[in-house]
């Protein structure tokens, strides 16, 4: 048992299974949403991505996220946890990801190099403060939001650096969402982990 004594191995494997297929779909349909052509009229152009690149990890992250709660409230899984042990599964994929993609590129840009070194950090604290925040009596759900803040702040630094290197527009659509995302997630644990405890204080 992963998260909890009534959800078996199998749970958890469904959920991913299903989960990871609703990321990668999401990931190519935000993707031809921020880069618009005509090319992904055709069905075949849309669908072999690997033969015509293009994945948005912003949009996978919205897809996969949203996908997760559905399915763990439908089958009557602990919300909170479940994210929880997803969000800190993805941050652990996210640096071979980037390593994987360096192997295959052979060619990477400053931008790549500093998300890859803010991931790798964030990993590290990540795995040391994680097991240690259950005694501190964390809410349920509180350290997925932490995981994927930060992860928007690192996405977020890299749309920067990338604007100030190639002197792009700052406000697109797909940055917009970001920064919209990065304050809402904020504003959720802020909710959930201070402005509940003073109010319970009092």
């Amino acid at each position: 048992m992963i998260v909890r004594r009534d959800i078996s191995l199998d749970d958890i494997f469904n959920a991913a299974f299903l989960t990871g297929l609703i990321t990668l779909l999401s990931a190519r349909v935000f993707f031809v949403i921020f880069h618009p052509s005509a090319n992904y009229l055709n069905p075949l152009v849309f669908l072999l991505f690997p033969y015509f690149p293009g994945l948005s990890s912003l949009g996978g992250i919205v897809g996969g996220v949203t996908f997760l709660i559905f399915y763990a409230k439908r089958h009557k899984m602990p919300i909170g946890r479940i994210l929880d042990f997803f969000a800190v599964s993805f941050l652990v994929s996210v640096v071979p990801a980037y390593l994987g993609f360096f192997l295959i590129e052979r060619s990477i840009e400053g931008v790549f190099i500093i998300e890859l070194i803010l991931f790798i950090i964030l990993t590290i604290v990540t795995l040391f403060i994680f097991p240690r925040l259950y005694k501190l009596n964390v809410k349920d759900g509180s350290s997925a939001l932490s995981i994927f803040i930060m992860t928007f702040l690192i996405f977020f630094i890299g749309k920067i650096v990338l604007v100030i290197k190639t002197k792009q527009f700052l406000f697109t659509p797909e940055n917009i969402l970001l920064a919209a995302l990065i304050i809402l997630f904020s504003g959720l644990l802020i909710k959930r982990e201070i402005i509940v405890r003073l109010l319970k204080a009092r």
